[in-house]
């Protein structure tokens, strides 16, 4: 399933979105930076990096104790 973020603004605005849902929710601070990430992704690739990024949240949510998040 698309994200409505990821379908209607792309890759880079979503996963601000997700981080912004996650700092809001734990308050853990995050940062986050994109580099050189080309605005006209192909879809299934930015899904597919999108779950990851948001994976990889859950997880430091669930199991690391992290003050912050880069």
């Amino acid at each position: 399933m698309m994200p409505t973020e990821l379908e209607d603004l792309g890759l880079q605005p979503a996963l601000r979105a997700l981080c912004r849902d996650f700092q809001d929710r734990l308050r853990i601070p995050v940062a986050l930076k994109c580099v050189d990430l080309p605005m006209n992704l192909d879809s299934k690739l930015a899904l597919a990096l999108f779950r990851i990024i948001q994976e990889a949240l859950n997880n430091v949510g669930k199991h690391a104790r992290a003050t912050r998040v880069h």
